[in-house]
């Protein structure tokens, strides 16, 4: 009681404090929302006149700069002393009103992006088709040089079992010792062997061969498919650049949209040709 309040007197002083505090951040409160909003205002102005102009009608930026300068009067007028809750309230309506405006140009952006990834994956399957053709043809032919040795081998054999089906009548009148006989059996058996292993390298290269050229096939049938959307994107890239109508922009997302599909579509052709020259 230094200062010969009563406590009564004490708690209305620290209630008043309290309350001109409260007060002092509302305003400050009010004044940064109040700020904001102004800045909003002159972002957007620019935005429609700059950034978002490609994006939108005629129309749409007559309408949006109108409500932008009503807006500004009230700022400067009877909303100059308003509250920070009544600026917030402002500040949400513009954003709403410019949401639709800017995800234009956000799935613009979007779509060049998808175009400029799509003409890379295309590239990458351009140069494994190319290494596909300098490689796989080799192997093919291998494959057809097996073939024919097979059939040169195959011919010879039939000869070497004729020779030897002679040199059994030979025996009997000579009298050759079946130990010679038992011997030109294994060798037979062996050279059998020999056969077997030969055509199964023979069957193992024609059939890795074959994968490999499907394979290609479909890689190169996903490129010219890939090729003809990039084409289709591109169009659609430049229509998102000059907007008119929605339907219009519409329609060129959902062109640009379905290029993911391609893009997958090629991605599982490189990937299954890879796999098929790896074995």
């Amino acid at each position: 009681r230094g200062l010969g309040l009563s406590e009564t007197q004490m708690s209305a002083f620290f209630k008043a404090e309290e309350e001109m505090q409260s007060n002092d951040r509302q305003v400050e409160r009010a004044l940064s929302a109040k700020n904001e909003l102004e800045a909003t205002i002159y972002s957007i102005r620019s935005e429609l006149s700059e950034a978002l102009a490609p994006y939108t009608t005629d129309e749409e930026r007559e309408t949006m700069s109108t409500a932008l300068e009503l807006l500004e009067d009230w700022l400067y007028n009877e909303g100059e002393f308003e509250t920070a809750v009544a600026y917030e309230e402002k500040s949400q309506q513009l954003s709403v009103q410019t949401k639709q405006l800017r995800h234009r140009r956000a799935q613009a952006a979007a779509a060049r992006a998808l175009l400029d990834s799509l003409a890379l994956e295309v590239d990458d399957a351009d140069r494994e088709l190319a290494a596909f053709e300098a490689s796989g043809g080799d192997q093919a032919d291998q494959a057809q040089q097996h073939d024919i040795n097979s059939e040169v081998e195959k011919t010879e054999d039939d000869k070497d079992d004729e020779l030897d089906g002679d040199a059994h009548l030979d025996a009997d009148v000579i009298g050759v010792s079946a130990t010679d006989e038992e011997a030109n059996s294994e060798t037979q058996e062996i050279d059998a062997a020999g056969d077997a292993g030969s055509q199964a390298r023979s069957a193992s290269i024609s059939v890795s061969a074959v994968d490999n050229a499907e394979a290609a096939t479909t890689l190169a049938r996903s490129v010219n498919e890939a090729r003809a959307c990039l084409a289709k994107i591109q169009g659609s890239v430049d229509d998102l650049r000059s907007f008119e109508e929605q339907v219009k922009w519409d329609q060129a997302i959902e062109a640009v949209t379905a290029a993911e599909t391609i893009k997958a579509q090629l991605r599982s052709a490189r990937d299954k040709l890879n796999r098929a020259c790896e074995k």
